[in-house]
């Protein structure tokens, strides 16, 4: 799958004040859409990557918390999509899309609120990572890692990002001004989720 359908018409003041927020999250990098059957990535034609990717391979050299800088990125390499690459403190959860509507159940029933994205796909909520607790969540898993962890230094697409030609854009379940879980709450939201992978199996 490719990122894109973002153009640099899309430059509203609501557009500017979304990434406002979203920057509290992490420093954003674009990520790679397609044009023209040409991947918009840096490699240009020489691109052989699959799925989606960054623009830049080291991304985190092109990666900024200005909003002002993230449109004028924008309005360059349109279409693309946006990514935010995860400090120290945070890691975030991919959950495949037969378990969105169990993760979006898990979290209203018990009135949590961590900044979640929700694809056609895959979901992807924000947790709190103090040291070695990223390792437990990936220990924790199921061996098929059919739900994976993203640590402190990967990057997570984020709306207004579209993943496929054909796709529906992403979009934020919860606010990306929300808090991460908890980590006593990310633990037991992992191993939640993992019983209803069984559960499915």
């Amino acid at each position: 799958m490719r990122a894109g359908t973002v153009t640099a018409s899309s430059y509203t003041p609501a557009l500017l004040s979304q990434l406002s927020s979203l920057v509290r999250l992490g420093p954003v990098t674009l990520i790679a859409g397609r044009h023209g059957g040409r991947c918009r990535c840096l490699l240009g034609p020489r691109c052989n990557l699959p799925g989606e990717h960054t623009m830049a391979a080291r991304y985190w050299t092109t990666a900024s918390r200005s909003p002002a800088d993230i449109a004028a990125q924008f309005t360059r390499y349109a279409p693309c999509g946006l990514g935010v690459i995860l400090p120290s403190h945070n890691a975030v959860l991919q959950v495949p899309g037969a378990l969105q509507a169990d993760l979006a159940d898990y979290l209203d029933d018990r009135g949590l609120a961590p900044p979640t994205v929700h694809g056609p796909e895959r979901s992807w909520v924000w947790l709190t990572v103090p040291s070695g607790l990223l390792r437990r969540y990936r220990t924790t898993l199921p061996p098929a890692r059919v739900i994976a962890a993203i640590g402190p230094g990967g990057w997570v697409p984020v709306p207004p990002t579209t993943l496929g030609t054909d796709a529906a854009p992403l979009i934020w379940r919860h606010s990306p001004t929300g808090h991460p879980l908890t980590p006593e709450r990310g633990m037991a939201l992992v191993q939640h989720l993992g019983e209803r992978l069984r559960d499915l199996a």
